[in-house]
C-alpha cells in the first residue's frame, strides 16, 4: 500500500475485522478497505440516480482498457496514459483513484503477481465508484 495510519475504533469491531480477516487470509486493511467500498456503492446507489449512463460507461471502459494495457504492456508510456484517464475521472466523476493511482506506479516498477492483484483491486473499485457515484 504505502504509508499508514493508526485509527482509533472500538476493541469489538477490531476483534470482527481481525476474525474475518484471518479466515478471509486477508490483511486487516483490505477487509476494510472492502467493507467502506461496499458501504459507498450502496449507500449511493441509493441516493442517486444515474442520468448521465451513456457518460459513466465510457469512463469504466476506458479505465478497464488503459488498466488492460497496462497489465499486458506495463511501461512508462501505459502509465502515463493510465494516469491520464485517473485525472479525467478524478476531476470530472468527483472518483476517488489513489489507491489505482499507487496500485499502477508500483505495478510498473515491479509487475509481480501480488502487484497485478492490487491493481485489479483498485480498478475495480474506481469502476464501482464510477457506477454508484
Amino acid at each position: 500500500m504505502g504509508r499508514y495510519t493508526t485509527v482509533r475504533i472500538p476493541v469489538e469491531l477490531r476483534n470482527v475485522v481481525k476474525s474475518l480477516a484471518r479466515r478471509r487470509k486477508m490483511p486487516m486493511w483490505k477487509i476494510i478497505h472492502e467493507a467502506v467500498t461496499y458501504y459507498r456503492s450502496v449507500y449511493l446507489t441509493h441516493h442517486k440516480e444515474m442520468n448521465d449512463v451513456g457518460k459513466r460507461a465510457w469512463y469504466c471502459y476506458k479505465l478497464s482498457a488503459s488498466v488492460g494495457e497496462l497489465r499486458a504492456n506495463p511501461t512508462k508510456e501505459n502509465l502515463q496514459l493510465l494516469l491520464t484517464t485517473i485525472s479525467q475521472i478524478e476531476e470530472r466523476l468527483g472518483v476517488n483513484a489513489e489507491l489505482l493511482r499507487a496500485a499502477a506506479e508500483r505495478y510498473v516498477k515491479k509487475p509481480e503477481r501480488k502487484e497485478k492483484i492490487q491493481l485489479n483491486d483498485a480498478a475495480k473499485d474506481v469502476v464501482a465508484q464510477i457506477i454508484s457515484s
